[in-house]
């Protein structure tokens, strides 16, 4: 009720509100419209019925709708609803017809006139996006259809459909039980859910006994739409695209706008819904077409994550995957939604390179900010297999990893130096650990690859003597990109490691204002001191390196 009524989701669980945004439904617990109207409409009865004239009940509604709009917290959807409202009020006030379509173009730019950086705002986007072509659509399209029914289908395509663009350029997929899903959940919450909640908002000051009763019958209902969404969690049904390119995005509304106007005139429009799926198609199928491929330190915060992504996708590989690191806190430091970098950071990064699946997930070592977010990751996206160092022993983190893939039927290689494998032309190879190093960091994995015109060494948790044993095994080891050993610390990077590889790149991974204090001044300075162009994650945010054979360009991805 707080979050259909007020826009307040608090009292909602997290994973319930997941499960809503997983499925394409989240827009049915922000505050629209549909919302304000109803709410509207209700109050406006009420006064009539109290003995309030018309004209006092408008103005007394114009008066708490801007008050309603602070309330419910004044995102765009809501102060767009309430915008809209106010104006059909002012129509029936002053006996003059406002047009929808002027409606919404008057709360357009009324909007952007008092705030220009809701245009970036994508609820403001989505909001207009929908209603706008809901309006259009209301006069034209949706009167061909005649049942019930077949409206709602119609309203919830046309909504899906004028949504699809930017769902894709912001969220990098959709679920394609969106559509059905939505058909049956839209009336539901229109119809039944919403005017029960406002029907037990006002019944609960007269009577008391009897909102008790409407409140079991809601959570009767809700408790049944959430059994409705844990079964269909269980069908595969995410499409995910990737960002698509702006052009790409262009292109689609303008197809979507020609389907719109094929309806509309009663035309053959199918020809539209293949091309619509053939930029679909298009936008999948890119990636395997590409000659370029990307070497990207992703912003973990204090941790280590690179993905590799080869030219015609033969392969993505990432090393590492970081992980946030917990400390005991007391109860009210506790935040209601915790960060999660495999939730929160990893998996929309790969959706956005329309990456559903990952070869190989190399963990250097088990200390957590490289290892941590790998678990999560395993349920999210299919991993081809899970690469750990030879060592005596695993720790629990590594050992919890090898239970997890096992679970998911992921198989386990187990490498040393010596090991290498070959894919798309590039050859990596494995010269660290032995297998008998006395620390975890030590043991790291360390892969030598070269990708584009340059040489890339990423050496994990290495220390200084892990350096110089890899010095004495390979003296001829050369590097034009040093991913820095532990985050920049001074127990790793000396001065001979630096002046034999002779690097013309390094790259740290590190938190901004973290604990440790890394990276460390000196190690910068010692890099520096050989004309070492720094890129650290903690000033930079994101790193990537796009190459082809011959050549490759670094840029930064601030967060």
């Amino acid at each position: 009720m707080q979050a259909l009524i007020y826009g307040e989701r608090t009292g909602i669980e997290e994973e319930s509100i997941k499960r809503y945004q997983q499925f394409g439904l989240i827009h049915l617990l922000a505050i629209s419209g549909l919302h304000v109207g109803l709410l509207t409409a209700m109050c406006f009865y009420l006064l009539i019925r109290i003995g309030i004239t018309r004209e006092r009940a408008i103005t007394l509604l114009l008066l708490l709708l801007p008050v309603y709009m602070v309330l419910a917290g004044g995102s765009a959807s809501v102060v767009r609803a309430v915008f809209m409202s106010m104006l059909m009020l002012i129509s029936i006030k002053i006996q003059r017809k406002i047009l929808l379509v002027d409606s919404i173009s008057l709360a357009f730019m009324s909007m952007l006139l008092f705030k220009p950086y809701y245009l970036f705002d994508v609820g403001f986007q989505l909001s207009f996006a929908v209603s706008f072509a809901l309006i259009l659509s209301s006069q034209t399209i949706l009167p061909r259809f005649h049942s019930s029914f077949s409206q709602l289908m119609a309203v919830s395509a046309i909504a899906q459909v004028s949504s699809l663009p930017l769902l894709l350029y912001y969220f990098y997929g959709v679920s394609l039980l969106s559509l059905p899903l939505n058909m049956v959940f839209v009336p539901l919450f229109s119809l039944v859910v919403l005017p029960l909640c406002l029907l037990i908002l006002f019944v609960r000051i007269i009577l008391p006994g009897v909102s008790e009763l409407l409140e079991q019958i809601l959570h009767v209902l809700l408790l049944a739409c959430e059994k409705l969404l844990d079964f269909f969690e269980w069908i595969p049904a995410d499409f995910v695209t990737g960002k698509p390119h702006i052009l790409l995005f262009l292109g689609m509304y303008l197809c979507i706008y020609a389907l719109f106007v094929a309806v509309e005139a009663g035309k053959f429009f199918v020809r539209y819904m293949f091309l619509l799926a053939a930029l679909l198609a298009a936008q999948c199928m890119y990636p395997y077409l590409n000659p370029k491929g990307t070497v990207t330190m992703v912003d973990v915060g204090q941790g280590d994550c690179f993905i590799i992504e080869l030219p015609y996708r033969k392969g993505v590989y990432m090393i590492d995957t970081g992980g946030t690191v917990s400390f005991p806190k007391e109860p009210w430091q506790k935040r209601r939604s915790s960060f999660d970098v495999g939730e929160d950071v990893l998996v929309p990064f790969l959706h956005s390179k329309g990456m559903t699946k990952v070869d190989k997930m190399i963990i250097t070592h088990g200390d957590y900010d490289h290892a941590g977010a790998a678990q999560h990751l395993f349920s999210q996206v299919a991993v081809g297999e899970l690469v750990l160092g030879k060592k005596a022993e695993l720790n629990d983190v590594e050992t919890g990893l090898v239970i997890a893939a096992q679970k998911q039927s992921v198989p386990v290689q187990i490498v040393q130096q010596g090991d290498s494998w070959q894919e798309g032309g590039v050859l990596f190879q494995v010269i660290s650990p032995t297998g008998f190093e006395e620390t975890s960091n030590n043991g790291s994995i360390v892969i030598d690859a070269k990708l584009g015109n340059l040489r890339w060494l990423f050496t994990g948790d290495l220390e200084k003597e892990g350096e110089q044993r890899i010095l004495k095994d390979f003296p001829n080891l050369k590097a034009d990109v040093l991913k820095v050993g532990h985050h920049g610390s001074k127990t790793s990077t000396s001065e001979e490691f630096v002046q034999h590889l002779n690097p013309k790149v390094a790259l740290v991974s590190a938190g901004q204002k973290n604990r440790y204090g890394h990276p460390h001044q000196e190690i910068l300075e010692l890099l520096k001191s050989y004309g070492v162009y720094i890129y650290r994650t903690d000033e930079d945010g994101g790193v990537m390196y796009e190459f082809t054979k011959k050549s490759g360009t670094f840029s930064q991805q601030l967060p």
